[in-house]
């Protein structure tokens, strides 16, 4: 495994780190799990890099019909 630290890279490098991981769009891979310990792993595609200086990468979590998707539930009710 690679192991980069945003603190030993210069912010144009973050930069292109960041950049060049969202393009192809990627899938996100998100493991939760839920109060019973069940876990569930989904694919996103809905994301985008919001920072550079410390890399991040933003996801979004869309409701089936009306209900928030077992991610979203995962997250709140453990709150991670």
């Amino acid at each position: 495994m690679f192991n980069l630290a945003a603190a030993d890279l210069s912010a144009r490098d973050q930069y292109k780190l960041l950049a060049g991981s969202m393009i192809p769009r990627p899938i996100a891979w998100i493991t939760t799990q839920n109060t019973t310990g069940l876990i569930n792993l989904a694919p996103f595609s809905f994301t985008t890099g919001i920072s550079n200086q410390l890399p991040l990468l933003s996801v979004a979590v869309l409701r089936d019909r009306g209900q928030a998707k077992d991610t979203a539930a995962n997250l709140l009710a453990r709150h991670e």
